[in-house]
């Protein structure tokens, strides 16, 4: 019973500074952003996600979960969340709001009864109570991984970009090794990444699409501004991309079917970690007179986890143009952030069968021509 009261006297405190809402004040440049994560920066080094177990009573202990948002010039904002990471433990509700400032090396986040302390290269943090020095409990430092990063086309799929573009002129260059052939109008990076602001050479309906994607560092812009972009399906349905690490999760933020349904997870890492999305689409269907019989569906797995599952669209989302039995082409928006892409492959839902082999016969006895 005294656990039970404990765990709803911190959901109270949860909520509430919840929906306090509490973000610092932006007042250094708004257009400053890193791309390369090799790149200094002190509020960096200190963002980032933790877990581990701290102390909730003399007698109790319980797994933790810290998700730390730079937001520029030595300002941070985070959430401590009771039971773990998303999709590691969280139960997806009981979370605190924390806010603070980096001194020199050390950054110092406080809400609810608790205070946070992160220093040097930030691999540990430290929870203690606000009105107290003993240390609940530290936290670890994770760097997670999507388990789809680097994963193959599926059956009957396609390369549309790997991530490194063939040799000019280089006859030798094996067919996968795709840069900029299935994209019109596509930049690279000098390291070889696709830039957002593209479109595919072909059109595509009812695949699985398979995308790996890196937002920029941007902490001193706020909402649409902070690492947007979008993909947008048959060019009318878009799934949102936007640095969304730490945040609630909405209709225009990352894992959303912008403007039209949030995501059921935030599942957002870090900006500049590499993340995933695996994307089922089917597209809407349409009699011989143009008239529609059948909305959208779409699928969208941010990281691994799913957040939208099979969800009807009865039109097009963002900026997309009316619905047409007329297909357009894949889109990767430019919104006027670096967002970089890597590993996109797509596959058809239905793959047609393989016709059958041939067959060689001698007298009663058959076999396979190959």
């Amino acid at each position: 019973m005294m656990l039970r009261c404990r765990f709803r006297w911190l959901l109270a405190i949860s909520m509430a500074c919840f929906t306090s809402g509490a973000v610092f004040a932006d007042n250094t440049d708004p257009k400053y952003t890193l791309n390369d994560p090799d790149g200094k920066d002190q509020d960096f080094d200190l963002q980032g996600e933790f877990k581990g177990t701290a102390q909730l009573s003399k007698f109790s202990k319980g797994d933790f979960g810290l998700q730390v948002v730079s937001m520029g010039g030595g300002r941070f904002q985070g959430q401590l969340l009771i039971g773990g990471l998303p999709a590691d433990g969280w139960n997806g509700f009981a979370r605190i709001r924390l806010i603070g400032e980096r001194e020199g090396r050390k950054l110092t986040l406080q809400g609810g009864p608790y205070s946070v302390f992160i220093q040097g290269m930030g691999k540990h943090a430290t929870i203690k109570f606000q009105a107290g020095d003993i240390s609940l409990g530290e936290l670890e430092r994770v760097h997670r991984v999507s388990p789809t990063m680097g994963s193959a086309p599926a059956t009957g799929g396609s390369v549309l970009f790997s991530g490194t573009a063939p040799a000019e002129g280089d006859p030798a260059a094996p067919p996968e090794n795709l840069g900029t052939l299935c994209w019109q109008q596509a930049k690279l990076t000098d390291e070889g990444l696709l830039l957002a602001g593209t479109k595919t050479t072909h059109l595509y309906n009812d695949f699985i699409l398979h995308v790996e994607f890196r937002t920029p560092f941007m902490p001193n812009a706020r909402g649409q501004a902070r690492a947007n972009s979008g993909i947008y399906l048959n060019g009318r349905h878009e799934v949102q991309i936007l640095d969304s690490f730490g945040l609630a999760g909405a209709e225009d933020e990352g894992g959303a079917i912008y403007k039209y349904k949030k995501p059921d997870l935030n599942m957002a890492f870090p900006p500049l970690t590499w993340q995933t999305y695996d994307i089922r689409y089917q597209g809407p269907v349409f009699n011989p007179r143009g008239k529609k019989t059948q909305n959208a569906l779409i699928s969208v797995e941010h990281n691994g986890v799913k957040v939208q599952d099979n969800v009807e669209v009865d039109g097009p989302t963002g900026s997309g143009p009316e619905e047409t039995p007329i297909l357009l082409p894949l889109q990767l928006q430019d919104h006027g952030a670096p967002v970089v892409f890597r590993n996109v492959w797509i596959a058809p839902i239905n793959p047609p069968a393989p016709p059958p082999a041939p067959w060689c016969c001698k007298g009663r006895k058959c076999w396979p021509a190959y």
